[in-house]
């Protein structure tokens, strides 16, 4: 009798019947599969894409990456819009003064930008005198509107001319200049001229042809 409780205490583990049972070390397996183990902190990959095509659309526009061209600067006393397009009217190609310095009158100055890439910015228009110092100044904004060619309307508040020569109208778009025209200042002595050439007796001497009369300035 006490070789069999032996043996019963041996397989049951305790003498009052209660049965201790290891713990298995076999895994669970719950239907998901083996699943990768997790990469350490130090250990992870950088994904980098080398595809630059693939940057730049996540890269915000910029402008001064644009390519603009100046089309052309046109003057004139007022401008009538047509369609899409501004028409000139008393077109103004230089500016005639017979004192200096003169108080010009107000005027415009359409100026046309191309750019393939239909990319609105800031521009910029200055006029320059003949030693580069700025007379005037104006700033707005450049709109497309899905054309390749923009236009922009200054219209210019009076202001002071103290020199003749060849003024410059300078344009910069998106902080960068794209081009200058030339804008004439001709100082006109206006005096009038007597015929000296010989008369017939006794017949008054011609009278002298009116000098035809400026609107502007």
């Amino acid at each position: 009798m006490l070789i069999l409780a032996s043996l019963l205490t041996a397989a049951t583990g305790h003498a009052d019947g209660t049965s201790t049972k290891k713990p298995s070390k076999n895994k669970v397996d719950f239907g998901f599969g083996d699943t990768p183990p997790l990469p350490k902190a130090d250990g992870m990959a950088n994904t980098k894409v080398d595809d630059p095509d693939a940057d730049q659309t996540k890269k915000p526009a910029d402008p001064k990456a644009v390519k603009y061209e100046l089309v052309s600067v046109q003057h004139a006393q007022q401008f009538n819009m047509r369609g899409e397009k501004y028409e000139p009217k008393y077109v103004i190609p230089k500016i005639d003064v017979a004192n200096l310095p003169m108080t010009v009158p107000p005027f415009h100055t359409l100026v046309q930008v191309r750019s393939s890439d239909r990319l609105g910015a800031a521009i910029e228009v200055r006029l320059l005198d003949p030693r580069g110092a700025q007379v005037v100044s104006s700033q707005g904004a450049l709109v497309f509107g899905g054309h390749d060619e923009a236009e922009f309307l200054v219209d210019w508040d009076p202001f002071t001319l103290k020199m003749s020569g060849t003024y410059n109208v300078e344009v910069s778009v998106a902080g960068q200049v794209i081009g200058k025209k030339p804008f004439p200042v001709q100082q006109e002595l206006r005096a009038s001229l007597v015929a000296t050439q010989p008369q017939d007796a006794g017949g008054p001497p011609p009278a002298p042809e009116p000098e035809p009369k400026q609107n502007w300035p």
